[in-house]
């Protein structure tokens, strides 16, 4: 008796909201452990999703079937909600019971399906999507509801998804630059052609000035405080309309930003005076077939094709084919949705914020995309993409060479301390060099646009110019004064601008040399929001970060120095007075490069080359596409190695190319 106390009373205080159940069965459900089979060492891997423990306890109570013997006996309740009872006697349990109103929730249940069946009639969402995104939106607010307040849970939801500091629309919405868009109701992109007349236009209701809104830091205070004082019908009807928009996204579930754009032309089509007062209701599907369905088909479009009836893959290599990535980065800057035009040449950008919605049927979504890198192979990635990784190796190894081995470039008869202080002070114009190889295999991988010329361009300007600056002095000292006590100067300030080159370059990324932009303008914010986007530290974390790298790569390059240079030194001196007279063979290191030769590029180009080598293509009637032609000529040349006794039957089962 003692123990059916005790647990009566953990019952009372775990679940207090659910006393109008009456008494507990000797298998109380609380004592039922519904995931421990599933549970591994980690047992917060299901917090971040799972229902809330009273929903649990809920769906256990009214589908655990009893023992024999044993029979649930419920104590009628007296309130208000005593009629809901089934056939059986039975209560009917509540599928979201932390979101009831006895906990002071902002809004019922009832007012959340209300909303969210608003929205479908006038955007022409399906009925099974709002039921299923209701079902989702309200677990969610059930589940957060049961370990935080109410309000709490639907603020929370609302900044993960629209307004928080890390949602992914807020991010969005001023790397597009759109703050400054609703401000005065037309587009901000930069263009000569605006058709928009700005003085007929009133800024919307809530606005700053414009001057207030170019500094970024204020802007983002001003979206804090419009957030802070939103209503909570408002936060949810955001939610509940991204919910619903994703839904029905097929494909554009991969694009976020350009999920964003469609979700910030509903919330503006929605508070609109003509969406309000707008009579006639969407039908059912309408934005599966107007809005999802001619982003679907240009996607499709780009890998297949319709041939005999049935859409086959397109003959086209990846560099050639736009997208999800090219698609996506068309809706980070303002420049990329300007590009937006609607079947009549018309911009998007030029229609008022409130009538873009409608528009987006019209969109010719050919004319908007383009591919915004091109992908090539090639080993030149690795100048790109790893320039501060060969500064930090080549420049720290010629230091440490330079400065060991002055016998190959100073004269041992004369004071000569200059000299070595320049040679080494070359560290700098190597770094240098380095940076301009990635420069100029950029320009192989950009589309050359004017922002992106321009910018490539001064980058090369810039480096020149440090380039000089760190190579120069060598020039004089080396080749008109190479003794005395201004060479040796000069040397000692050479080496301390080459290594200040050299530790800058090692440090800052390419993309912010040279800028000029900060945290807090807008210059280049795309790019910092969504590429180079890292969590910010504390300082004592950065401190710790700063201090750990400094001691590995300190630990890195004194070993280097005492068991590379200094140990390579003696046989270098060596090899460079050694002379092999009679020795012709200079050309002889050639016959080993076809061993160099990757295999897999070998076989990679093997169509393309006998393609255009050994087919006549230009002599054929009938064209066929190349893959059919190349097929039967490595087929040929696989079953002839078989009939001269070249190859087994396995191998040739292998070889042959089927389709």
């Amino acid at each position: 008796m003692s123990e059916e106390r005790r647990g009566s009373e953990v019952y009372s205080e775990v679940y207090s909201n659910r006393s109008d159940y009456g008494r507990r069965s000797p298998n109380a459900p609380s004592e039922v452990d519904l995931f421990g089979p599933l549970r591994g060492p980690d047992d917060g891997r299901y917090t971040g999703f799972a229902p809330s423990s009273e929903a649990l306890l809920s769906l256990l109570e009214s589908k655990r079937s009893p023992l024999p013997g044993q029979q649930y006996q419920y104590d009628r309740p007296s309130s208000a909600e005593g009629n809901d009872y089934d056939e059986t006697n039975q209560p009917t349990p509540n599928p979201y019971p932390a979101w009831t109103i006895e906990k002071q929730v902002p809004l019922t249940k009832e007012e959340i399906e209300g909303i969210m069946m608003d929205l479908t009639r006038k955007f022409g969402f399906q009925q099974d999507n709002m039921r299923n995104q209701y079902e989702a939106y309200m677990t969610m607010l059930d589940s957060r509801s049961s370990r935080m307040g109410p309000v709490q849970a639907l603020t929370t939801i609302h900044a993960d998804y629209i307004g928080g500091e890390h949602a992914n629309y807020r991010k969005w919405y001023f790397a597009a630059q759109l703050d400054l868009d609703d401000h005065m109701g037309y587009h901000s992109a930069p263009g000569k052609d605006k058709k928009v007349n700005r003085n007929s236009m009133a800024p919307q209701p809530g606005a700053v000035n414009v001057e207030a809104h170019d500094n970024l830091a204020m802007a983002e205070e001003h979206w804090k405080t419009r957030m802070a004082q939103m209503s909570h019908f408002d936060r949810a009807r955001q939610v509940a309309l991204y919910l619903l928009l994703w839904g029905e996204a097929s494909q554009i579930r991969f694009l976020p930003e350009c999920l964003c754009f469609i979700f910030k032309c509903a919330d503006d089509y929605y508070t609109s005076p003509e969406c309000q007062q707008a009579s006639e209701t969407a039908s059912e599907g309408e934005y599966l077939r107007c809005i999802v369905t001619p982003l679907y088909r240009f996607i499709r479009d780009q890998c297949y094709e319709i041939q005999g009836g049935k859409y086959v893959k397109r003959e086209r290599d990846h560099d050639a084919v736009i997208g999800y990535d090219d698609i996506n980065q068309a809706f980070w800057s303002p420049e990329g949705i300007s590009r937006i035009q609607l079947d009549d040449k018309s911009k998007l950008v030029d229609i008022h914020i409130a009538k873009r919605w409608t528009a987006l049927s019209k969109v010719n979504w050919d004319s908007a995309f383009r591919k915004t890198y091109i992908e090539k192979r090639t080993w030149l990635h690795l100048a790109v993409n790893f320039t501060r990784i060969w500064i930090i190796h080549v420049v720290s190894f010629w230091y440490f060479t330079a400065w060991n081995a002055p016998f190959l470039y100073m004269n041992e008869d004369m004071d000569e301390e200059g000299v070595q202080w320049s040679v080494a002070a070359l560290g700098g114009a190597i770094a240098t060099l380095i940076m301009l190889l990635g420069v100029f295999c950029e320009f192989l991988f950009i589309p050359l646009t004017w922002s992106n010329s321009s910018m490539l361009v001064r980058r090369l300007i810039i480096l020149t110019m440090v380039l000089i600056l760190n190579a120069g002095p060598s020039v004089y000292i080396c080749f008109f004064n190479r003794s005395g006590t201004v060479p040796k100067a000069i040397g000692i300030v050479q080496f301390i601008i080459s290594l200040i080159t050299t530790m800058v370059f090692a440090i800052c990324p390419s993309n912010q040399l040279f800028s000029g932009s900060s945290k807090t303008t807008r210059k280049n914010l795309a790019s910092q929001t969504f590429t180079a986007s890292f969590p910010k530290l504390n300082r004592s974390d950065r401190a710790l970060s700063i201090f750990l790298w400094t001691l590995v790569f300190t630990c890195k390059l004194v070993e280097s120095y005492f068991f590379l240079a200094r140990s390579f030194k003696d046989p270098l001196k060596a090899l460079y007075a050694e002379r092999i007279p009679n020795c012709k063979d200079k050309y002889s290191f050639k016959l080993g490069i076809s061993i160099w030769t990757p295999w897999r590029n070998i076989f990679s180009r093997l169509p393309k080359r006998i393609y255009a080598k050994l087919l006549a293509t230009a002599d054929m009637d009938i064209k066929y596409k190349p893959k059919v032609l190349c097929s039967q000529v490595w087929n040929a040349i696989v079953i002839s190695m078989y009939r001269e006794h070249l190859l087994s039957i396995e191998h040739v089962q292998r070889l042959l190319y089927q389709q």
